[in-house]
């Protein structure tokens, strides 16, 4: 099977359609994940799939939707976003780009950071909103380009081994995390950066330069 993006609406706090956008393209597959369905509507995006136990969707939309495939996942053991990874796995995507994951309650934004670290053990994913992107790095050198003030933030929930960050206002050179680590804004000096480690996760969020003032 040929690799595909997958986009995912879940249900939390709304996107705006610009943000959207620039994350679809012609062959992303797109995905509700139960009342995600309600943002595709506003956006007016059409979903190719209607997924979850559907307690957060209105009949109207459904109705509204008909040219989407239903996947029914009644139970309640898994969350509806949870449910939706799952199944967009098996279309062996090159990135998971999932919008709305985060907002509203609280307890919901937690479980679904734990979703990104689970399944992103089987390919890459990104939380978007309107501010920018969330995902999670993995041991290794990594790259990372954008503009020269634009502000990221580099997160750790436990240890992390050999921590280099090189062309950030704020460097480490080899830094050893014992808990967590807390870098919010830090800021591109370069439009070239680094991030190495050789243990350990680590969350980025990157703000989207036209919020990079915000």
């Amino acid at each position: 099977m040929q690799s595909k993006p997958v986009a995912i609406f879940a249900n939390g706090d709304v996107v705006s359609g610009m943000t959207v956008k620039r994350f679809l393209t012609p062959d992303t597959v797109i995905i509700a994940a139960d009342g995600g369905a309600e943002l595709c509507r506003v956006l007016q995006i059409q979903p190719h799939y209607l997924l979850g136990d559907f307690d957060s969707i209105t009949e109207d939309t459904k109705r509204f939707f008909s040219k989407a495939q239903i996947i029914e996942r009644p139970s309640q053991d898994y969350t509806d976003l949870e449910k939706a990874l799952d199944f967009a796995i098996q279309f062996w995507p090159e990135t998971i780009t999932v919008f709305a994951a985060l907002g509203r309650r609280a307890d919901h934004a937690l479980g679904n950071l734990l979703l990104l670290q689970r399944f992103d053990a089987d390919v890459p994913i990104q939380f978007v909103d309107d501010y920018g992107r969330l995902r999670l790095l993995k041991p290794g050198r990594h790259t990372l380009r954008g503009g020269i003030g634009q502000t990221v933030s580099i997160v750790s929930f436990g240890p992390v081994k050999n921590l280099h960050l090189d062309g950030f206002r704020y460097s480490a050179p080899g830094m050893e995390v014992y808990k967590d680590f807390l870098g919010v804004s830090n800021v591109y000096e370069n439009e070239t950066c680094h991030i190495s480690f050789d243990e350990g996760k680590i969350f980025l969020y990157e703000v989207f330069e036209e919020r990079k003032d915000g």
